[in-house]
């Protein structure tokens, strides 16, 4: 899933507030924590510290995060369990929103992106990362995945611009766009 690929699109501005939906146990989350951290310490930077919130519908993944959170000494993390459709974030807060892996399991797709641009500040950016409609070694099952392209248009139907695909990734498509 590549992290660090996946930071050097996002990152095309300094990232300040970087909201992880459906973060699991941290795979986006702690490393893109430490990306902001190296941000705030460019001689020369007197940047604000950086905030990564990190949420999960799961309850039963919370502890799990907050664990890896821990033991990762992960810099500025916040962990909250809540439903991509319903962020408990303030609107106009994010640099970036990233769902990881998620959008297939949304109930209302449409509804996570419309929160989405509510919780970004203008010039934010959405990342979206998902299985291809393609059988692949490890994922999905294929009935349940959502394509490229129509995830695409949902993002323009919900008001992002500039969508575009990155294919960075072996079995999985990404998708970045503006607000």
């Amino acid at each position: 899933m590549a992290p660090d690929k996946i930071w050097a699109r996002i990152n095309a501005r300094p990232v300040r507030v970087l909201v992880d939906v459906g973060a699991g146990i941290g795979f986006y989350a702690i490393p893109f924590s430490r990306r902001m951290a190296e941000q705030e310490n460019r001689p020369g930077e007197n940047a604000p510290p950086g905030l990564v919130v990190a949420l999960d519908i799961q309850g039963a993944m919370i502890p799990h995060l907050k664990q890896a959170v821990r033991a990762e000494k992960a810099p500025g993390v916040a962990v909250l369990q809540a439903a991509g459709e319903r962020l408990p974030l303030i609107d106009g807060s994010a640099d970036v929103l990233l769902m990881a892996n998620l959008f297939h399991e949304l109930a209302d797709p449409q509804a996570a992106l419309e929160e989405a641009q509510r919780v970004l500040a203008p010039g934010g950016r959405l990342a979206v990362i998902d299985w291809r409609t393609e059988p692949t070694p490890k994922g999905p099952p294929l009935d349940i995945r959502i394509a490229e392209r129509q995830a695409a248009e949902m993002m323009v139907q919900a008001g992002f611009r500039h969508v575009q695909s990155h294919g960075v990734l072996p079995y999985h498509w990404f998708l970045l766009a503006e607000m």
